[in-house]
């Protein structure tokens, strides 16, 4: 089976997008699991505050990480090469050139 660029990008984000969701939702329901076993009911708001602090963290991390830095220039949209080159070659053939 051939590889599949666009099908891989798709898995990459949804991998990363689960990860985002244990990490914003997990202490949460960490918490509510210690409020029923303790008896207590400040774990889970405590969990849920934790765990979007911790989410909101890696959400600019994923972004540091993922956005190319533009150096005053703006940022190019992702495309593929094939699609490029004919849209140079459809703007040769629109210009005369």
């Amino acid at each position: 089976m051939a590889p599949n660029p666009i099908l891989d990008r798709g898995l990459d984000w949804l991998s990363r997008t689960i990860a985002v969701l244990v990490v914003m939702v997990g202490p949460g329901l960490l918490g509510s699991f210690a409020d029923h076993r303790l008896g207590t009911s400040f774990w889970t708001p405590t969990g849920l505050v934790l765990g979007t602090l911790l989410g909101t963290y890696l959400l600019l991390l994923l972004a540091r990480k993922l956005t190319p830095p533009a150096r005053g220039k703006p940022i190019p949209f992702d495309e593929d090469e094939g699609d490029q080159a004919d849209r140079d070659q459809d703007r040769s053939q629109s210009s005369g050139t």
